[in-house]
């Protein structure tokens, strides 16, 4: 149905998604399909099965992609960083391991948006200003990924 609605016009295009890992493989098939130009898939620095496979196959086939549970279900909020843990970070317009962690996703040239859930206004801008200018190098994405291990 989504494809007739993208052949009439109707739809502008067509994507795929799903949130367990188990499923990936019937994921890559459908990506390689050429039938979708985006998928939505769960990312975090705790959960990067996608980062061998998925995230790979849809650059070479130059299609979108959406981060869903950036934040692990809200599970990776719950930890407590200090400033001085950040500071290392703020440069890079990062005050709080909300834009932290979203950063980290966003700094991967692969992952196109994120889709943090929240129905803060404060936490929105918050989540909105991880998307600006500087990105982590790999530098930066290392010292996330200790941070989160840490915590």
């Amino acid at each position: 149905m989504i494809e007739r609605l993208r052949d009439e016009g109707k739809a502008l295009a067509a994507g795929a998604t799903h949130y367990s890992s188990f499923s990936f493989l019937e994921l890559r098939r459908v990506m390689e399909s050429g039938r979708i130009a985006a998928i939505q898939i769960p990312y975090n620095v705790e959960q990067r099965e996608v980062e061998n496979n998925i995230l790979p196959l849809a650059a070479d086939l130059g299609l979108g992609v959406v981060i869903m549970r950036p934040f692990d279900g809200g599970g990776l909020l719950r930890r407590a960083l200090s400033t001085e843990e950040l500071r290392p970070l703020k440069p890079f317009g990062v005050n709080t391991w909300s834009q932290a962690l979203l950063k980290w996703i966003l700094s991967d040239r692969r992952c196109h948006v994120a889709i943090p859930a929240t129905s803060s206004i404060k936490h929105m801008e918050e989540n909105a200003a991880a998307g600006a200018l500087p990105w982590f190098g790999d530098r930066e994405r290392e010292y996330v990924l200790q941070l989160a291990q840490k915590h």
